[in-house]
C-alpha cells in the first residue's frame, strides 16, 4: 500500500506578515503570525509569535494578539496544538510569566497553568485527547483542556532523571527528553506504569519526540559530522522490545539549523526536513506507522521560500510556505493536504 498526497488547498494568505506553526483539527485550523518587518527567513520554523490566529467556518478570530513594537517583543505566544475540540496554546509575556489556556469554539480562552513565581518561565507541554501535560521540576502534570478537573501528577519529579526540554503524550502515556550535562535520555511511561528508558544519546544529541497511540516513540536525533560545523537530524522510531528503525535522515546542515519537530495522529507521522548538499531544499514527509508507507507532502528550495513544521489530523496534513526574494517575505501561505492511501 503507498501513501497519495491530494493538491494543496489555500486556507489562508499573507503578505504583510509571516504565518508558522499551524495546527488542525475538524473544522478548524490555527497558527502564528509575526509582521513581515520583525521576522526573518528563520522565522517559519520557530515556535513562537506575536498573534495566535484560528479559522473555523470561513471567519479568523485573533486569540491573542502580544501587539509587538520591535522583534524582541514578537515570540510571546508559542505555537497551538489541537486536541478535543479545542487548541491548546502558551503565553509567555515576560521572561519570569507564563500561562498554558486553551480555546474552543467561542472564541473564548481559558487559562490552565500560570507561572507567575518570578522564576524564569520555561513550558514543556503537549497535549492528547482531552487532556493537556506539562513538565515542572516536580513531576510532568496532566488537566483536561475543559479545564473542569484539577491537575494531577502522572510522573513524579523523582522519576523524570533530569531536566525536561520535551514532552509528548498519546493514550500510550507520556514520552520526554530528559537532559542532563554529558547526555540526553528518551522515556516513557504507560498510564500508572513506571517509566522506561527508551534510549540515551549524548550531550543534546535528542532534539524531539513525538508518542504514537500504539505506543511507538518517535523521535529526532542529532549527529555530529567529524568536523563539529555541521549536523543531521535523523527521525527513528522505538517500540519496546525491538531495535530502533530510522525513518529519515536530513542532509547535513550547520550547527544551529532547527531541528524537525515530528507530529502524529493515529499511525500519520509528519515532519520536515533537509535534503539536497547543504541542505539546501526542504521536505514535508508523512510516514505511516502501520504500513511502513511514506510520500512526500512538498519541498521548497531554501533560496526562494521556507517551510514550517508540519501538523496533522483525520489524515490532513497542515503546514505554511514563505516565499521569498533574498531576505524579504512576498508571500505567507497555510496550506493543507489530505493523504489517501493507494493500493
Amino acid at each position: 500500500m503507498a501513501l497519495a498526497v491530494e493538491a494543496a488547498q489555500p486556507v489562508a494568505v499573507a503578505g504583510d506578515a509571516w504565518l508558522f506553526a499551524p495546527a488542525i483539527r475538524k473544522g478548524a485550523t490555527a497558527w502564528l503570525r509575526v509582521p513581515a518587518a520583525s521576522g526573518d527567513p528563520a522565522t517559519p520554523t520557530r515556535h513562537a509569535g506575536d498573534v495566535l490566529v484560528v479559522r473555523r467556518g470561513g471567519s479568523q478570530r485573533r486569540v491573542y494578539d502580544g501587539g509587538c513594537s520591535q522583534p524582541l517583543d514578537c515570540a510571546t505566544v508559542r505555537d497551538p496544538a489541537a486536541a478535543a475540540g479545542r487548541f491548546a496554546f502558551a503565553v509567555t509575556p515576560n521572561a519570569d510569566t507564563g500561562y498554558l489556556a486553551a480555546v474552543g469554539n467561542t472564541g473564548a480562552a481559558s487559562i490552565l497553568y500560570a507561572d507567575e513565581t518570578g522564576e524564569p518561565a520555561s513550558l514543556v507541554w503537549s497535549v492528547d485527547g482531552d487532556r493537556i501535560v506539562w513538565a515542572l521540576p516536580a513531576g510532568i502534570l496532566s488537566r483536561p483542556l475543559d479545564g473542569d478537573a484539577a491537575a494531577e501528577t502522572i510522573v513524579p519529579g523523582r522519576d523524570l532523571e533530569g531536566d525536561v526540554v520535551r514532552v509528548a503524550a498519546s493514550r500510550a502515556g507520556v514520552a520526554w527528553i530528559a537532559r542532563r550535562r554529558d547526555a540526553d535520555a528518551l522515556y516513557v511511561a504507560g498510564p500508572g506504569a513506571a517509566p522506561r528508558l527508551v534510549r540515551t544519546e549524548g550531550a543534546r544529541g535528542l532534539a524531539g519526540v513525538a508518542l504514537a497511540p500504539d505506543g511507538a516513540v518517535i523521535s529526532v536525533r542529532r549527529v555530529s559530522t567529524p568536523t563539529g560545523r555541521r549536523e543531521r537530524f535523523e527521525v527513528m522510531i522505538d517500540r519496546a522490545g525491538a531495535e530502533p528503525v530510522r525513518i529519515s535522515q536530513s542532509a547535513a546542515v550547520p550547527v544551529g539549523s532547527q531541528p524537525p519537530m515530528p507530529r502524529v495522529d493515529g499511525s500519520l507521522v509528519v515532519f520536515r526536513t533537509y535534503t539536497t548538499l547543504s541542505g539546501g531544499r526542504e521536505l514535508v514527509l508523512v510516514y505511516d506507522l502501520a504500513s511502513g508507507a511514506r510520500a512526500r507532502v512538498t519541498q521548497a528550495d531554501r533560496r526562494l521560500a521556507r517551510l514550517s513544521d508540519p501538523a496533522v489530523a483525520g489524515r490532513r496534513v497542515i503546514w505554511t510556505r514563505s516565499d521569498l526574494v533574498g531576505q524579504r517575505l512576498v508571500r505567507s501561505s497555510v496550506l493543507v493536504s489530505v493523504i489517501r492511501e493507494r493500493k
